[in-house]
Order: C-alpha cells, then structure tokens, then sequence
C-alpha cells in the first residue's frame, strides 16, 4: 500500500494519457505545452490536489489482498520447485 500512496498521482496521470491519446501525443509527452506536465496541470485545474486522489480508496482496498496473493503464490512456487 506504501507503494501505492507514493505513485498514485503519477498513475493517474498516465491513465489520463492513456485514455486521451489526441490531446497527448507521445512525442510531447514532457514539453510543457503537451504530456506529462501539461495533463498534471490540467488535473490540479479541474480537481485541485484531491484530483490526484480520485479513486485510490477502492486501489488501497485492492492492493493488499492482491500482493498478499501475489506472494503465496511466489513462496508456493518457490517451494514446489524446491522440492522437485
């Protein structure tokens, strides 16, 4: 979950890329007149700062069922090969 709390925003401004490849075109992705910054600007615009944060209680909620399946998985994994 500490992963999480430290990449959040940076994922949601990806996802936003993703999703508005048009206003977002790869070869601009770090001027400030398209990309990266430019899609950060615009969230902190619409949003504030909590823009950053919209929908990370259900991703918070997510991670650590999933990590914690994730790794019995590796330890199983790990055990059976192991043993063979």
């Amino acid at each position: 979950m500490s992963a999480w709390v430290v990449s959040y925003p940076q994922d949601i401004i990806k996802s936003r890329i993703q999703v508005q490849p048009k206003l977002y075109p790869p070869h601009r992705l770090l001027r400030f007149d398209g990309g990266f910054v430019s899609c950060a600007q615009q969230i902190r615009r619409e949003g504030g700062f909590r823009g950053f944060w919209v929908g990370f209680g259900p991703c918070a909620a997510r991670a650590m069922p999933a990590n914690a399946v994730g790794f019995l998985v590796y330890e199983l994994t790990a055990r059976m090969l192991k043993d063979a």
